[in-house]
């Protein structure tokens, strides 16, 4: 059981949970993140392969961004807060132990067995590269964050690859949807209500929120009566007793609304408007 490519199993599992409303898929999700979550971690690191009850030291990148992104689309569909946690914590290992000098990632870490040259590879195969879903997971958590060290790395490696992305999409396709999650930015909604809904508008939100596709969309829950794992959580609050949505896209965020249309209403106009209205984001592609 290879962790990466179970990492990117748990993400689709996880969306489609979401999106079909698949109680077989949820389940399929669940299993899967606690098996990966007890196998295939090594404190903030991930291990590469788990078979007949032993798991290899020395995971590569695309082992630590592969479980970061299954374990983050999972939060987003259970909203248990260990799984957010875990993503993050497997984003800075990666930012501690493979980062490269200059910009993008090694595939091997800093304490990895001794090799005769320490690779770096950035094309997309049949799977993405590592670096390119590094550079997406860590998009992705500077959404839910606003912490710059998600950012930076990005805003380093993007235009030294999107040369070859332009002569070369088919190989590489997931450095243009980091590109166009970059550019376009992410679309964050805070949730902010009650697990047991008193007047079940969490669950309308939610409805909103999967049954259509919103692009780049990224989305938080807060237990009101509880304190948050995830930084700027904690400043939100349900207005009036009822479950609310915190919309931001870029550095813009709209007021919060308590109903599921209003919500809905928001996130029609952004997506007409091609993305956050204050966006300015480019790219200098090198």
């Amino acid at each position: 059981m290879i962790a990466s490519w179970n990492g990117l199993a748990l993400s689709a599992f996880s969306e489609a949970a979401r999106a079909l409303g698949s109680a077989q898929y949820l389940d399929l999700a669940r299993r899967s993140a606690e098996f990966l979550s007890t196998a295939l971690l090594e404190g903030a690191g991930a291990r590469h392969c788990w078979f007949e009850g032993k798991a290899t030291p020395f995971g590569f990148l695309e082992d630590q961004v592969g479980l970061a992104a299954g374990f983050l689309e999972y939060y987003q569909t259970t909203f248990e807060e260990r799984y957010f946690q875990l993503a993050a914590d497997l984003c800075e290992q990666a930012l501690l132990r493979f980062r490269r000098e200059g910009a993008g990632f090694y595939d091997t870490a800093d304490n990895h067995e001794p090799l005769l040259t320490r690779p770096s590879n950035v094309q997309d195969q049949a799977l993405p590269s590592g670096n390119a879903l590094a550079c997406t997971v860590l998009l992705k958590l500077y959404a839910l964050t606003n912490n710059g060290i998600y950012l930076d790395p990005v805003e380093e490696t993007l235009p030294g690859v999107l040369s070859m992305a332009a002569r070369y999409p088919t190989a590489f396709g997931q450095w243009l949807a980091a590109a166009d999650l970059y550019l376009y930015g992410a679309t964050s909604v805070a949730l902010v209500g009650h697990e047991v809904d008193r007047d079940e508008g969490r669950d309308e939100m939610l409805k909103v929120l999967r049954e259509e596709y919103w692009p780049n969309l990224i989305v938080a829950f807060r237990d009101n009566d509880a304190n948050s794992m995830v930084p700027g959580l904690n400043e939100k609050h349900s207005l009036e007793g009822r479950s609310s949505a915190y919309v931001c896209a870029g550095t813009v965020c709209y007021p919060p609304v308590v109903e599921a249309v209003a919500l809905r209403g928001q996130l029609i106009r952004l997506s007409r408007s091609g993305g956050p209205a204050d966006n300015t984001r480019e790219l200098a592609i090198s």
